[in-house]
């Protein structure tokens, strides 16, 4: 039949006040099955503005074996004012899944009391699709009293159940459910990434907890990244005063064994920023292993390339310049390259320091940054400089800077005293 004929007829029904249910369940199938994917959005928006004349209908083909009539059905329903009521709850109790399902799907846009109350159940549905659905459904509503439903599915046998129940409790963020959380946080990839997301959501209150996820090595390395990078998203909203807690178990982190560990703690530090500073210093100048220390000032760099505040850790930098491993001073390096609006003062005191070693990797960083007001503090320490491979450094940073044209530099900022 052509749209424009089911149009006609649908008309007609409506003119005419024909009131009987298979009639009008016949017009919408009609409607439906004639429609292509150029107009069903069309046909889609006539149903809507049919509202109570074709719920009805609508609802019935809930049970629909066609999956086009049954999705078309749960996509209109959604979007109708006044379609919660008895026949949906009912809908609910269908012996096939696929109805339950579908039934799930339209409730979840029509947050109420009722609604929950009659959602509730489904998160003991036999079918796993209905459970998953029935979750999904009760995170979309965001109603709290759902937790106490959702944190047992958690333990589900099956993964997407699990999911869809740790995406939930992360929509309601509801602190009851971090324990929980945190406690399945050794479920494989796909959940451990939708707990730390769930966790990160809930905020302030899993900080604690997370932070001992991941300064415990008794856990996986995927786990305390997770944690890690939970942890990160946290202080990323800047409205968790008390995220700067997490620090000493970051620090901890920092020196993990583990590669993916190490980098988790690190971009958790850079976002954290000033309030775990002297963690990220102790790091810099005090750990042992030379990755712990190259990744200490890789963090310095990143964290402080628009903030002032990080003058207060350049000085750690300009020390570190002549750490023992090359690799250590070419980290040093680059991070001071990167936030020279704030080392250039530093660096050029640096010219001055007693370590020939520093002095020389300061003459280097002037050079690689490029400012032409490097060059008068350079000449004039070149002339008095003894060291042979001091010299040697400002000469060739003399040079980079003399050949450059002259460039134009933002304002150097003030240094916080």
């Amino acid at each position: 039949m052509k749209i424009a004929t089911v149009f006609m007829s649908l008309t007609l029904v409506l003119q005419l006040g024909i009131a009987y249910a298979n009639q009008m369940d016949d017009v919408v199938q009609a409607l439906i099955r004639s429609s292509n994917e150029e107009s069903l959005e069309s046909v889609e928006g006539t149903l809507l503005e049919l509202g109570p004349a074709a719920a009805g209908s609508l609802i019935r083909l809930l049970a629909s074996e066609d999956t086009m009539l049954r999705m078309t059905a749960v996509r209109v329903l959604s979007r109708m004012d006044q379609t919660v009521d008895e026949a949906l709850f009912q809908a609910l109790r269908d012996d096939r899944w696929k109805v339950r399902v579908a039934a799930v799907s339209v409730l979840a846009h029509h947050k109420s009391d009722v609604v929950v109350t009659h959602l509730l159940p489904i998160l003991k549905d036999p079918h796993p699709a209905g459970r998953s659905a029935s979750a999904r459904a009760l995170g979309r509503i965001g109603d709290a009293r759902a937790t106490d439903g959702l944190i047992p599915l958690m333990r589900d046998t099956q993964r997407v159940v699990r999911k869809s129940a740790v995406t939930a409790l992360g929509q309601i963020g509801d602190p009851r459910a971090v324990v929980a959380l945190t406690a399945t946080i050794e479920d494989d990839d796909t959940v451990k990434r939708e707990v730390a997301i769930a966790l990160a959501r809930i905020g302030q209150p899993a900080v604690q907890p997370l932070a001992a996820i991941v300064g415990d090595k008794t856990r996986t390395p995927s786990s305390r990244q997770a944690a890690a990078l939970a942890l990160r998203e946290i202080a990323a909203t800047k409205t968790v005063p008390s995220i700067a807690a997490s620090g000493s178990a970051l620090g901890v982190a920092l020196r993990d064994e583990n590669t993916i560990v190490r980098q988790a703690a690190a971009d958790a530090l850079v976002v954290i920023g000033q309030p775990v500073v002297d963690v990220v210093r102790t790091a810099l100048l005090g750990a042992h292993h030379p990755v712990v220390r190259a990744k200490a000032a890789e963090i310095l760099g990143r964290s402080g390339s628009a903030t002032t505040w990080y003058a207060e850790a350049v000085d750690a930098l300009v020390l570190a310049l002549d750490d023992r491993e090359e690799s250590v001073r070419t980290a040093v390096r680059k991070a001071l390259v990167r936030i020279h609006n704030i080392a250039f003062q530093q660096l050029v005191a640096a010219l001055e320091d007693s370590s020939a070693i520093r002095r020389s990797g300061a003459s280097q960083v002037l050079g690689e940054i490029g400012h032409q007001g490097a060059i008068s503090p350079l000449e004039t320490r070149l002339a008095l400089e003894e060291d042979s491979s001091v010299r040697a450094s400002m000469t060739a940073a003399l040079a980079i800077l003399k050949s450059k044209p002259q460039r134009r530099f933002p304002p150097f900022r003030k240094q916080i005293p």
